[in-house]
């Protein structure tokens, strides 16, 4: 009997990804706009034909192969690298405050991936981050400067790494955005450069790390978690960045 069940549950999923493939093949085959899907050896198992005339490739040639190896290596490109080999497969995750019935509940929605080094759970919340975030840029918080300032930080790490080898993964720009998030409203200025200074004397002098969180305020920054800064890191960054 349970080797039965087994034989009918294979034969669903089967069922149920062949109904999904042939979906997902039909609407890239109709787009006008030029498709591929990769598999998570990032080889190519589908093109459509808009791909196939846009950059004058067959299937032959196109799928099973390594996307980088396309046009005789020119898809190997560093940042195109970074893009893909950032992307992560993700399931829905939800922070229940209360579940009563289907009508009667109430979560904060996020998503559960895991590490691509460790295979170590993380769990993000990026509506609440993007909700979040465009209320801090709102005129009445920030006059519209708070992405803008995070924009210039960012512009600074892309400096430090490429003029001066500074290793990027001491300040991914998740926690960048975080952080400026917990400076205060009224540090933010009447103009860009004052509002940087007073961020960075902020961070590097005034701040309490420990009470800091992440944009969704679903996480403490800083800690020995995967989703969370080291302190060490952030202040190397912001000293860098300063000292430009």
């Amino acid at each position: 009997m349970k080797n039965n069940k087994n034989t009918t549950k294979d034969s669903t999923a089967n069922e149920l990804w062949s109904t999904s493939w042939t979906y997902i093949r039909t609407v890239i085959d109709t787009a006008r706009e030029p498709f591929l899907i990769l598999d998570r050896d990032l080889r190519i198992i589908a093109v459509n034909s808009c791909f196939l005339r846009t950059f004058e490739v067959s299937d032959k040639n196109t799928e099973g192969r390594l996307v980088y190896d396309l046009g005789n290596g020119q898809w190997n490109i560093p940042r195109l690298k970074n893009l893909l080999e950032d992307i992560l497969p993700c399931l829905e995750y939800r922070n229940y405050k209360y579940f009563y019935n289907s009508a009667s509940q109430k979560y904060e929605g996020g998503v559960r991936f895991c590490t691509q080094d460790t295979g170590k759970e993380i769990i993000n919340y990026p509506k609440l981050h993007l909700e979040n975030g465009e209320n801090k840029n709102a005129q009445h918080r920030t006059d519209q400067k708070y992405k803008h300032l995070v924009r210039i930080l960012k512009n600074a790490k892309r400096q430090l790494v490429e003029k001066h080898g500074f290793d990027s993964k001491i300040a991914p720009s998740y926690f960048i955005e975080s952080i400026v998030y917990n400076v205060p409203d009224n540090h933010f200025g009447t103009d860009y450069r004052t509002s940087l200074n007073n961020i960075l004397e902020f961070i590097l002098r005034k701040c309490a790390p420990a009470q800091m969180t992440t944009v969704s305020h679903q996480h403490l920054l800083f800690g020995l978690e995967p989703w969370q800064w080291n302190t060490e890191h952030a202040a190397t960054f912001f000293q860098a960045v300063e000292n430009l």
